[in-house]
């Protein structure tokens, strides 16, 4: 049985857990993005081919 990691499943979030094998926490604290930058991605509803 797998376990549903994702507290919400938007694309940014799907890919930073699944492709990139990291939790948002780790993604932030590696490219020296805040938490609220993030946020604001998934808020904005970009996509993640337009994510610098």
């Amino acid at each position: 049985m797998s376990v549903n990691t994702y507290v919400y499943a938007h694309p940014v979030n799907v890919f930073v857990i699944r492709q990139l094998g990291m939790t948002i926490d780790e993604f932030c604290e590696l490219h020296s993005y805040k938490q609220g930058t993030v946020s604001s991605w998934i808020t904005r509803n970009r996509t993640v081919k337009t994510l610098p």
